[in-house]
């Protein structure tokens, strides 16, 4: 079953396979944006959420900010079945949304014995030759601020 995730930022949860963005969020990311109410006699709404899947949202993202296309969900160290939640190939690079963070009581990424295995994780990737970039839910999904610093890494590697 597929888990959904309102994108109201701040939020804290870990990100879901599908959000619910608003026009607002997508302005943010650098994506079109378009109106259900093309007549001016349209009713006045708060910015209807659509639903759609997270990869697809962060994948246009990253094309609208002129990146490698992302591998969501890669699996870096098999016969280990952790994931990076998304792989630049042509960097070696992979990027981590630390969700959990506003979470009273903390989230799966913060509380000891999460945030060990975490290391445990991001060790393993250091040793597979693997770069890591470690980003919020708000600078993925509100400020778009994550992309930008895939960019900086991308340009320091040589990329674009």
């Amino acid at each position: 079953m597929t888990a959904r995730h309102t994108l109201t930022i701040p939020d804290g949860e870990t990100l879901m396979s599908r959000v619910k963005i608003s026009a607002a969020q997508m302005k943010a990311l650098g994506l079109p944006v378009y109106s259900a109410w093309p007549d001016k006699k349209a009713p006045k709404l708060k910015a209807p959420a659509v639903t759609i899947d997270q990869h697809s949202v962060f994948e246009a993202a990253c094309k609208a900010h002129k990146l490698p296309k992302p591998i969501p969900e890669y699996q870096f160290a098999p016969p280990r079945r952790w994931r990076a939640d998304y792989a630049f190939m042509d960097l070696d690079l992979l990027v981590e949304i630390e969700g959990g963070l506003w979470v009273e009581g903390g989230g799966r990424h913060t509380r000891g014995e999460g945030f060990c295995r975490d290391l445990e994780k991001y060790k393993a990737a250091l040793v597979e030759g693997w770069y890591l970039l470690r980003v919020t839910p708000d600078q993925v999904w509100k400020t778009g601020q994550a992309f930008e610093w895939i960019r900086e890494v991308a340009v320091s590697m040589g990329w674009g």
